[in-house]
């Protein structure tokens, strides 16, 4: 990444977000303004006009990344055949989101099995490059996951306007376990809902496979020599600073 200009440029582009999320919501990593059923609060007014500005602006920041850093010949050189991971060793794992995706196994909840808003939205996850399951086929689809949260911000905010006035629905939950599937990142995460007899909460209880990529993930390195070992980390989503991008 030369004189790492590229990830400087990044991180910026995610700070902005944080602030902009904490702005709205008031929390920069987890959005305080979610709980369970519903939202906590309503956006306040003029909010929808903020995050329309916002978005128009982040984006174009964000093509100038692509333009700079996506296709880039010293980046693909390092990062191509690193770390390979079959189709057959990705259900063998249970593994899913990006690194899923990346070697064929196309699987998204917010396609496969829509949750909340993404119901009202269209969510096509296309690629336009070869899938081969390697450090640079997952930076890829990261960008491209990126681009398509952009997508649907954009339709989300066009619909939000005709949503607003609608009534809500209310609802009791009765005793029981209720289970809900969300996208990640690093995956698809199931949460499970325990209400005890009186109709209270009990527990909440978060799932995830994405943590099992990380004690198996050391046999994919014997044999194979590279440079970027940072970037091939961050392409599977384990390593600190890059992973969080």
């Amino acid at each position: 990444m030369g004189l790492e200009t590229s990830h400087q440029q990044i991180l910026i582009l995610r700070e902005h977000v944080f602030q902009k999320q904490e702005e709205l919501m008031g929390g920069r990593v987890l959005p305080q303004v979610f709980s369970m059923g519903g939202v906590r609060r309503d956006l306040a007014m003029g909010d929808v006009q903020k995050v329309r500005q916002f978005v128009q602006g982040w984006k174009f920041g964000w093509e100038k990344w692509r333009e700079l850093s996506v296709d880039d010949p010293i980046l693909e050189s390092r990062l191509d055949g690193l770390l390979k991971i079959s189709a057959k060793e990705i259900k063998r794992r249970a593994f899913w989101g990006i690194v899923g995706k990346a070697s064929g196994v196309i699987y998204d909840a917010r396609i496969h099995q829509p949750h909340g808003a993404y119901s009202n939205v269209t969510c096509d996850v296309k690629f336009d490059f070869p899938l081969n399951g390697d450090a640079l086929t997952r930076f890829k689809v990261a960008v491209g996951e990126i681009s398509l949260c952009l997508f649907l911000m954009e339709q989300f905010l066009q619909n939000i306007s005709s949503e607003d006035n609608k009534v809500k629905k209310q609802f009791t939950l009765k005793e029981g376990l209720y289970t809900g599937v969300s996208e990640s990142a690093k995956g698809p995460v199931t949460a499970v809902l325990e209400i005890d007899k009186a109709e209270r909460v009990r527990s909440i209880k978060l799932f995830t496979t994405a943590q099992r990529v990380w004690p198996s993930i050391e046999e994919y390195f014997p044999g194979i020599k590279g440079e970027d070992f940072d970037l091939a980390w961050a392409s599977l989503g384990i390593s600190g600073e890059d992973a969080e991008i």
